[in-house]
């Protein structure tokens, strides 16, 4: 008995329909005092989407967002307890509802909410790496660390002596080969604290700008595609446009293509890519999960 009316209590709460409460209900106003709780579970999941999106939440409005978000939450209840990462689906269902919010970009700015969190909550499986340590409970990556890296990846760095607790800089994630034929025959997988998206819009300054509180550039929002890439370096967050060549890149990367596979193509596109200096980045952001 307590069973049933527990699978019918999270009935209610996810879908609103109280017919399978009846029969534990003594009439109406006992089932009229239930709609405290699915209110509050409304709320609840409203509250974890705002937190999840906030450059959504800052375009649409304080006020404006429950609108938006309810619908989703109906279409769309939790399948976990936790609401941290609540929201997995929403810059697909924004996409969907581009004809009622009348916001065509909107879905542009959901997607990179989305791989932020993404990036800033997963899981590293090597803690003792110091380019993308496993980020402690509480002291998650937070919009103030972000920052763009523009230009080339990464200046050459230097290599500070070692100290009494290690030698501390980023390093590579797993035995990477030094021999460069290898190591163009070496294949990867984008680590778990990098996601690549595609956008339809051209809005990453202006993303940026919300993420820190500004009231971003709509004037620089434009129709035409834009690939991000988003990375976590220890509890910092930097993103990225890629370039078409970048782009060719990083995506036969993640595909599982040989590295060497992968910087041919880019080449193919722009004689001019470098393809030391991004392997340098790879390495030195541990961007990468190499097969063994």
């Amino acid at each position: 008995m307590l069973d049933e009316y527990t699978a019918a209590f999270a009935r209610y709460l996810r879908t609103g329909a109280a017919g399978a409460l009846s029969g534990f209900c003594a009439g109406d106003a006992d089932l009229s005092r239930l709609r405290v709780y699915r209110n509050g579970f409304l709320r609840a999941c409203i509250e974890a989407l705002r937190a999840n999106y906030p450059s959504v939440e800052r375009l649409v409005g304080g006020e404006r967002f429950p609108a938006l978000a309810r619908p989703y939450v109906e279409a769309h209840p939790p399948r976990a307890a936790s609401l941290v990462e609540y929201g997995e689906d929403f810059p697909r269902f924004i996409e969907d509802a581009r004809d009622t919010h009348r916001l065509g970009w909107l879905a542009s700015f959901a997607t990179l909410d989305r791989a932020w969190s993404e990036v800033c909550f997963a899981e590293d499986p090597d803690p003792g790496g110091a380019a993308a340590g496993t980020v402690p409970a509480g002291d998650a990556p937070g919009d103030a660390g972000a920052r763009e890296n523009p230009g080339r990846w990464l200046a050459p760095p230097e290599k500070p002596a070692p100290g009494p607790d290690g030698p501390g800089p980023p390093g590579p994630a797993g035995d990477v080969p030094a021999d460069a034929e290898a190591l163009m025959n070496l294949c990867g997988r984008l680590s778990p604290w990098v996601r690549m998206v595609s956008l339809d819009y051209r809005v990453l300054h202006a993303w940026s700008e919300l993420r820190q509180g500004g009231l971003g550039q709509r004037t620089e929002v434009r129709r035409t595609p834009q690939r991000v890439l988003i990375w976590r370096s220890g509890a910092e967050m930097l993103y990225r446009d890629l370039t078409p060549p970048e782009h060719s890149f990083f995506t036969r990367v993640a595909a599982g293509r040989p590295c060497g596979e992968a910087a041919g193509a880019a080449l193919d596109i722009d004689a001019t890519f470098d393809p030391v200096a991004t392997f340098a980045s790879l390495l030195h952001y541990r961007m990468l999960t190499f097969e063994h």
